[in-house]
Order: structure tokens, then sequence, then C-alpha cells
């Protein structure tokens, strides 16, 4: 029986060692993604930045526009991900047959760290549409 546990430990000290790695690869190339689609909304919505920057909005209020855009966007994102994570392990648990508990605490951290990598892939992209000179965008 000692033998039985050994080895059970063994197997999920391994596990934990290794887990990290499948785990990073996800979430960097949903910021990889995220950034991708934000830096093209960014240059997609020119016109209407240039516009609220001359009727006298705030660098702060466009920064704040496009976290808050890129954040939901990696928030559906993350809820798609949590939900079909659950309902796989719910069906693959069954059917083999083992216990299945499903941690309050991963669901939160999950949807955190959701937005986390969100507010991260948008803060380049809202940086950069601040950056345009409004008088430049309304003249082109």
């Amino acid at each position: 029986m000692k033998d039985v546990l050994a080895l059970k430990t063994q197997a999920m000290d391994l596990i934990t060692s290794w887990g990290g790695s499948p785990r990073r690869c996800p979430s960097s190339s949903a910021v990889l993604g995220i950034l991708s689609i934000m830096i093209l909304i960014v240059n997609e919505r020119k016109l209407e930045i240039g516009i609220r920057r001359a009727v006298g909005s705030r660098k702060r209020d466009i920064i704040l526009q496009f976290l808050i855009e890129s954040s939901i966007i990696s928030l559906a994102g993350g809820t798609i991900g949590v939900f079909s994570g659950a309902l796989l392990s719910v069906i693959l648990l069954r059917v083999l047959k083992y216990p299945f508990a499903l941690s309050l605490t991963g669901l939160v951290i999950a949807f955190g760290a959701s937005v986390l990598v969100g507010i991260l892939a948008g803060i380049y992209p809202s940086k950069k549409a601040t950056q345009f000179e409004p008088v430049d965008i309304i003249r082109t």
C-alpha cells in the first residue's frame, strides 16, 4: 500500500511541476490574439478616435474605452473556456467513473486571469490610440 501511495505522490508531483508549461501557452496565445484584434480595432476606428479627441475627449477616456473592450473580449473567451472545460470534465469523469468536484476558487481565478489577460493585451493598442493627432486623422 505504501508503494501505491508513493507512486501516486510522485505522479502528482510530476503533474504539478510540469503543469505550468501548458498553462502558459494558452495565456500567451490569448494575449497575442486579443492584442492583434485590438490593434485592428484601433486602426479601423481612427476616424472615431479623431472626432472624439477633437470634441474634447481626454486621452484617459480613450484608454479606458479600449481597455474595457479588450477585457470584455477576454471575459467572453474565458466564460466559453470555463464552461466548455467544466462540461468536458463532467462528461469525461462520468464516463471514467471518477469523482468530480468543481472549485469555486478555481472559477474565480480563471475569470480573474481572463480579465487580466484582456487588460494586458489592451494596454499597447489603447496607448497607440491616444497618439493619433485629431487634425491629421480628420484631414485624411
